[in-house]
C-alpha cells in the first residue's frame, strides 16, 4: 500500500515538473516546485498518521477485550475460592462440632491437678485477664470449665505455627462453639481462629498449585 502511494506521488510530481517547465524564470520554477513537493509530503504524512491512529485504536480495543476477559476470569476464581472458604468455615462452626475435653489439650489435666481450688492454671493466667478485658467482666463459677478450655485453645492458637492441620482447627472451633452455647463469647479468640483458618486455606491452595506444577511443598 505504501509503495502504491509513493508511485502515485511520483506521477504527480512528474506532472508538476512539466507544468513548472512552462515558467521561464528558473527561480520562480524552483519555488513552485518546492512548494508543491512540501504540500504533497504533508498530505502523505497526514494519511500515515490517520492509518497509525486507526491501528492504535484497533490495538486498544483488542487490549481492552483481553483485560476484560482476564478480569472476569479472576472474578470467577475469587467466587470459587470464596465458596470453598465458606464451606470450610461452615464445617468449623457447625453445631455438631462442639465436643472437646481437658485431655484434648496437652498438659492441661496435669496443670489442673496441681492447681488448688477452682482456679485457672498459672500458665493460663495472662490469657484469663485478657478474656476478662475482652468480655468486660470476670467469668462466673458456672463458666469456669469452659473458661479453662478457651484459655487453653487461645494459648495453642497463639503458640502454634501458621500451618495448622485441619483436626487441630476443628478442636479450637469446637472449644469456641461449646463456649458460645453457654453464653461465653470471646471476640479476639474468634478473630484468631479466623486468621488460622485463612492461613490453612492459603496453604492448601499453595499445595494444590505446587502439585499441579509437579513441585514439592513442605
Amino acid at each position: 500500500m505504501q509503495e502504491r502511494c509513493i508511485n502515485k506521488s511520483f506521477r504527480k510530481r512528474t506532472k508538476l515538473m512539466k507544468k513548472c517547465s512552462n515558467f521561464h524564470n528558473s527561480s520562480l520554477r524552483i519555488i513552485v516546485w518546492n512548494t508543491a513537493r512540501r504540500l504533497q509530503e504533508r498530505r502523505f504524512t497526514c494519511r500515515t498518521r490517520v492509518a497509525k491512529s486507526h491501528l492504535n485504536s484497533f490495538l486498544s480495543k483488542e487490549m481492552l477485550q483481553l483485560m476484560l476477559v482476564s478480569l472476569w476470569n479472576k472474578i470467577k476464581m475469587v467466587k470459587i475460592y470464596s465458596l470453598k472458604f465458606r464451606d470450610l468455615e461452615n464445617q468449623l462452626y457447625s453445631e455438631d462440632n462442639n465436643k472437646v475435653e481437658n485431655r484434648d489439650f496437652l498438659g492441661l489435666e496435669q496443670a489442673l491437678d496441681h492447681t488448688t481450688g477452682r482456679k485457672v492454671p498459672d500458665h493460663l493466667k495472662l490469657i484469663e485477664f485478657r478474656i476478662e478485658n475482652d468480655r468486660g467482666k470476670a467469668a462466673g463459677s458456672a463458666h469456669f470449665s469452659v473458661l479453662v478450655l478457651v484459655c487453653a485453645a487461645i494459648k495453642e492458637m497463639e503458640e502454634s505455627d501458621e500451618f495448622s492441620d485441619w483436626e487441630t482447627l476443628k478442636k479450637w472451633a469446637a472449644t469456641l462453639n461449646q463456649a458460645k452455647e453457654l453464653g461465653f463469647r470471646v471476640g479476639f479468640a474468634d478473630k484468631l481462629l479466623k486468621m488460622k483458618l485463612l492461613a490453612y486455606f492459603a496453604t492448601q491452595l499453595l499445595k494444590a498449585s505446587q502439585k499441579k506444577k509437579g513441585l514439592a511443598f513442605s
